[in-house]
């Protein structure tokens, strides 16, 4: 049976919903109105607030304004232990409250730790070498077992290997959490099901996307804003100048987070983005 929620919260899933990722235009609306419920209670298609909204947002709204539509979705997420988390609620990430756009929801399966000591997101190739490869497990591993939690984003390569190195840590409660570039209850890259399991087992995974949403490419800039914001600092083990970890490491540094980079091989294409950083 889903868990019972307030009107506050059963606006905020209406709203999000139809929004989905759209966290600033979710903060516009609330701003607008003064409150969730306010905005649900005046809305219409043609309604001041609304009327500007494109046509597949307002389709959205009216659709998770359908009587029973929400009562549904909850009963889903229950089904696959999808549960949600939202600014001001006690288990929402204190760290990625304090962002300029945080997620609107939260969705994760497992267990976050919303308030932990040290938190370090581990960065880098997907293709990465064995050097990186050892790099990112010996990081993941030494920093879990200090007790600190490690983000990554389930990719594979580096990200890959610091949440296995974390999941080494025997002792470790909650040493890792993955942000997703896709909705819990979908597994990408498939390759990663097993780590997918046991990230769960362990710690969580978690997504501002709705729950079930298959992977599209502009959906990773998007989602690597959160990696950087569920963390203290972020590291950088191998990249390429111009790539994904390097849009990452740029919201950790306008987030006002800490960079590291891990020094790589001169003349490895993989080097040139942590030794780019430490230049």
């Amino acid at each position: 049976m889903a868990r019972e929620i307030t009107a506050e919260e059963e606006a905020r899933l209406w709203l999000n919903y139809g929004v989905e990722y759209r966290a600033k235009t979710f903060q516009r609306i609330v701003e607008r109105f003064g409150s969730l419920v306010a905005a649900r209670a005046a809305f219409s298609d043609d309604a001041e607030g609304f009327s500007a909204l494109s046509e597949e947002i307002r389709v959205r709204l009216n659709r998770a304004n359908q009587a029973g539509f929400l009562a549904r979705m909850l009963e889903q997420m229950e089904k696959k232990h999808i549960r949600f988390t939202y600014p001001g609620d006690e288990r929402y990430p204190k760290l990625l409250a304090e962002i300029p756009d945080p997620p609107s929801v939260l969705y994760y399966i497992g267990q976050i730790e919303p308030d932990p000591e040290l938190s370090i997101a581990i960065i880098g190739s997907r293709h990465p070498s064995k050097y990186g490869i050892e790099v990112a497990k010996r990081f993941g591993h030494e920093l879990a077992s200090a007790g600190a939690l490690v983000v990554s984003g389930m990719a594979e390569g580096i990200d890959a290997c610091a949440a296995r190195g974390a999941l080494d840590a025997t002792g470790a409660v909650c040493p890792t959490l993955a942000g997703l570039g896709c909705g819990v209850g979908h597994v990408y890259p498939q390759s990663n099901e097993r780590l997918y399991d046991e990230i769960i087992e362990r710690g969580a995974v978690a997504s501002e996307f709705l729950p079930g949403t298959k992977v599209e490419r502009y959906f990773f800039p998007i989602r690597n804003r959160v990696m950087s914001g569920l963390a203290h600092g972020t590291l950088v083990v191998e990249a390429a100048e111009r790539s994904g970890t390097s849009i990452t490491a740029g919201y950790a540094h306008d987030q006002g987070r800490d960079v590291f980079a891990i020094p790589g091989r001169i003349g490895d294409e993989t080097s040139v983005g942590p030794n780019g950083m430490i230049a």
